[in-house]
């Protein structure tokens, strides 16, 4: 036991969960390896605090914990946490950069989209655009340290978030949006917004979906301006992909899929190639194309992943899809196993999949890919 000199003073030492140390009992704690501090109560989970009192987690039935009470409270050589219950004993990892969301944090319906964006945490479900707000005062036994507040008032599914010239927009059910810290501003109200693209190549065009096929924006003094359709497309759009040179890839409406090439900057005349069973492509259902990889690659669920090669391949002609090695055999490829989302990492050397079986799955690009 540590014994304090007789003449030690003691001071009030104010945090941000106060309240929730008057209307809780506290059992244990103790100083983690970072300076912070862990304190564990009898009916409201574990509470985290910094050394200068201020709230950094908590994790109590509201953000994912099973049981509430802490009983003891120990930090390992790793910085990870062992508590102690009445019915077993609960790890956990404080170095993982994974953090637990649920509806009790404030959102409701499917999560579709997220966004950091200039310091906030946005999340677009099905019914609307969140807010991440943090409670920095804890005190009723249900508390979360996270809230999700809703910027929208009317229904409206959020399915993409991205950013364009350093501000960020949403394509939506009824249209195109930009978000401005907590306002969410329509640029154009359409039916079925639910993907665009920022060309590359020509940094004045934007693609957007609707209902019923493709439509462009021009920015004219630093404001998109809705232009019009591209001629010859009438079916629902999900996917864009660009090249370097401008051309586009979408989703067609037979199972396929369209290049669309465009001539003198005439972005609503395009010229269409098909690319079905006959280029490589299954048919058999709508093939997703994978945006967000530095090459053009589908997938075809329940077949596999199919990556296209203009010039002549490896193993086959030109102009044509052959199957991806890239991906591994652990990458599902069935039906029940969907890829929610696919993105690279800052060098393009490591890719992310979310999927529905598997989880988060990472994978390392071998040289040469």
């Amino acid at each position: 036991n540590y014994k304090l000199p007789l003449d030690s003073v003691f001071t009030s030492f104010k945090t941000d969960a106060d309240n929730f140390f008057k209307s809780n009992n506290i059992l244990s704690g103790t100083l983690l390896n970072d300076g912070s501090y862990a304190i564990g109560s009898a009916l409201s989970g574990l509470v985290i605090i910094d050394n200068k009192g201020h709230l950094k987690r908590i994790f109590n039935k509201q953000t994912g914990f099973p049981i509430s009470n802490i009983n003891c409270v120990f930090n390992d050589r790793e910085n990870n946490v062992w508590l102690a219950l009445n019915n077993g004993i609960i790890y956990i990892e404080m170095n993982s950069p994974l953090n637990f969301f649920g509806e009790e944090s404030g959102y409701q319906e499917i999560p579709t989209c997220v966004m950091n964006f200039k310091g906030n945490f946005y999340l677009g479900t099905l019914t609307g655009l969140y807010l991440l707000t943090y409670n920095k005062s804890i005190s009723q036994q249900s508390a979360s340290y996270y809230n999700f507040k809703l910027l929208t008032k009317d229904y409206n599914s959020f399915m993409v978030l991205d950013t364009v010239d350093n501000k960020l927009f949403a394509a939506t059910r009824y249209g195109l949006f930009e978000i401005d810290g907590e306002k969410v501003i329509p640029v154009k109200k359409m039916e079925f917004s639910y993907t665009f693209l920022h060309s590359k190549k020509n940094p004045d065009i934007l693609y957007s979906n609707n209902s019923n096929g493709l439509v462009v924006f021009n920015k004219i003094n630093n404001k998109w301006i809705y232009s019009g359709r591209i001629k010859g497309i009438d079916h629902e759009v999900r996917y864009i992909y660009e090249e370097n040179d401008g051309t586009l890839w979408i989703n067609g409406n037979n199972n396929d899929i369209l290049k669309l090439s465009f001539n003198n900057k005439d972005f609503y005349r395009p010229t269409f190639t098909t690319y079905d069973s006959s280029k490589g492509i299954p048919n058999e259902i709508t093939p997703v194309i994978l945006r967000n990889i530095n090459y053009l690659s589908v997938l075809s669920p329940g077949k596999g992943y199919y990556r296209y090669y203009s010039g002549k391949s490896p193993v086959g002609k030109k102009d044509h899809f052959y199957n991806d090695t890239f991906f591994p055999d652990i990458m599902p490829v069935t039906n029940d196993s969907i890829i929610y989302f696919l993105s690279t990492s800052v060098n393009d050397s490591v890719v992310y999949a979310l999927t529905l079986k598997q989880g988060l799955i990472k994978i390392t690009l071998r040289k040469g890919n």
